[in-house]
């Protein structure tokens, strides 16, 4: 037998890289004083930048953002890349490679990713948006991969 015996007791687990930096933008693993202080930090700098860079309908970032659980991702990933770009002390190409490699390829698959396509921005909560319902099937998970190893 291999480690996909075990499969079923994962559910839920999310592999953390003990107390490193990357793990405080890892929304999974954030307690609710982390998740607090990033949230506020996500939030203000959403802000800035829907007034920063005031977008074309097609890549702007709706009001209802925060509702996306992809956004979310996708735009604390992008927060963090301008952090490091713009606060990383040395002059370069860092700046420009923001905006070319992340910032407008983000923006232009988010309308697909974070789904605002199924979203009404004009409704009265400002979000009509439901997120898909996953359904987990651990034990199909394991036999699909029990016969990928069979058939290797």
């Amino acid at each position: 037998m291999t480690d996909f015996d075990d499969v079923a007791d994962l559910e839920g687990e999310v592999p953390t890289a003990g107390d490193a930096d990357v793990v405080s933008y890892r929304w999974a693993n954030l307690d609710a004083d982390r998740a607090e202080e990033l949230w506020g930090r996500l939030t203000v700098w959403v802000e800035w930048f829907r007034r920063r860079y005031p977008a074309p309908a097609d890549l702007a970032i709706p009001p209802c953002w925060f509702r996306h659980s992809v956004a979310v991702e996708e735009l604390t990933a992008l927060m963090v890349a301008h952090d490091a770009a713009y606060y990383n002390g040395e002059p370069g190409s860092d700046l420009v490679a923001w905006h070319v490699m992340w910032c407008w390829p983000v923006l232009g698959r988010l309308g697909g990713t974070a789904r605002w396509n199924e979203c009404s921005h004009t409704a009265v909560d400002g979000c009509v948006y439901v997120p898909a319902t996953v359904i987990e099937d651990v034990d199909g998970a394991a036999t699909f991969i029990y016969d990928d190893l069979g058939n290797r």
